[in-house]
C-alpha cells in the first residue's frame, strides 16, 4: 500500500531542552571559571533548559524521519557554539573594562574607582546575563529545525 502522505515525527522537546542545557552550560563555563563563579552553573544550565523550553513549545516538525545520533551530536555541538560565542563576548568586555579600569588607576595615580578586576568582572556578567536571556530560546528553534 502506498501512501500519498508520509509520516511525520513529532519533534523530541525534552531532547532539546536538554541539549540546549547542556550546550549552554558548557559553553559558559569558560566565562564562569573567569569570573570565579562557576558554582552559577547548575542555574545555567536550569536557565538555558526554561529558555530552551519557552523557544519550542509551540514548534509542529513535517519532518519524515528521526534524527541519527550524529545529528543530535552535531546540534549539540552547535549549541555548545553559541553559548561560547556568548562566553568570548564576555572575555572581550571584561578586558576591555579591566584595561579601562587600570589606565585609570595609572593616569590619576590613585586608586580612586576600585579594584579593575572587579569592574571587568561586573560588566561582563552583565552582558553575559542580558545575552543569555534571548539566545537559548533562538538556539532551541534553530535546533529544532535542523533535526
Amino acid at each position: 500500500m502506498i501512501r500519498s502522505d508520509p509520516e511525520t515525527f513529532a519533534p523530541n522537546k525534552p531532547a532539546l531542552v536538554l541539549a540546549t542545557a547542556f550546550g549552554f552550560a558548557t559553553g559558559l563555563l569558560p566565562f564562569l571559571l573567569l569570573i570565579d563563579e562557576w558554582r552559577w552553573l547548575p542555574l545555567v544550565a536550569a536557565a538555558a533548559a526554561v529558555g530552551g523550553f519557552v523557544g519550542i513549545r509551540k514548534i509542529e516538525s513535517s519532518s519524515t524521519f528521526q534524527p541519527t545520533l550524529g545529528e543530535w551530536a552535531l546540534g549539540l555541538w552547535s549549541s555548545v557554539g553559541q553559548a561560547a560565542a556568548v562566553s568570548l563576548t564576555g572575555f572581550i568586555v571584561y578586558a576591555l573594562f579591566y584595561w579601562i579600569a587600570s589606565g585609570s588607576v595609572f593616569i590619576v595615580g590613585a586608586d580612586v574607582i576600585g579594584n579593575p578586576s572587579a569592574w571587568g568582572k561586573r560588566a561582563s556578567a552583565a552582558l553575559v546575563i542580558v545575552t543569555f536571556l534571548s539566545v537559548p530560546a533562538e538556539v532551541a528553534k534553530t535546533l529544532a529545525a535542523k533535526l
